[in-house]
């Protein structure tokens, strides 16, 4: 009977922990998918996505930029999940610096924002301000 009900208590803490973290896999698990680009602002400045489909795929510990049919790269990521905003560090890829970033992911809206001086700019402190450059991608289903 005590190991029963230690059995449940260690389960009961690991589901607590998990569900605190964003639910099992936490915020690894809301990424996975596809996202499409749905606008840009930059210091408050509001723009429009473009002409051409921009779409970043989440998959494990990979990111997948594509733009149209063209894969742009494809490199690794991690998540920091105890910070404030949320860190997101993209890996150093063939053409890039590693990308410092924040991000907010809630239901099929994920945003990400960077520094304005891209991967050579610090990491943001928020998810708005005059050097961020904002991204607003929406899940594609």
């Amino acid at each position: 009977m005590k190991r029963t009900a230690l059995v449940l208590t260690v389960a009961a803490l690991a589901w607590t922990a998990a569900a605190l973290a964003g639910g099992a896999g936490g915020d690894r698990a809301k990424l996975k998918g596809k996202w499409e680009l749905a606008s840009v602002s930059i210091a408050g400045k509001e723009f429009p996505p473009g002409q051409t489909r921009f779409v970043l795929e989440f998959e494990g510990d990979k990111v997948i930029a594509r733009e149209g049919d063209k894969q742009l790269e494809e490199t690794t990521y991690t998540l920091d999940e105890k910070m404030t905003p949320r860190h997101l560090t993209v890996a150093k890829t063939a053409k890039e610096k590693e990308m410092r970033a924040v991000y907010q992911v809630d239901g099929d809206t994920l945003k990400v924002a960077v520094s304005a001086k891209g991967a050579d700019g610090d990491r943001p402190g928020s998810l708005d301000g005059q050097e961020v450059v904002l991204m607003r991608f929406k899940r594609v289903k």
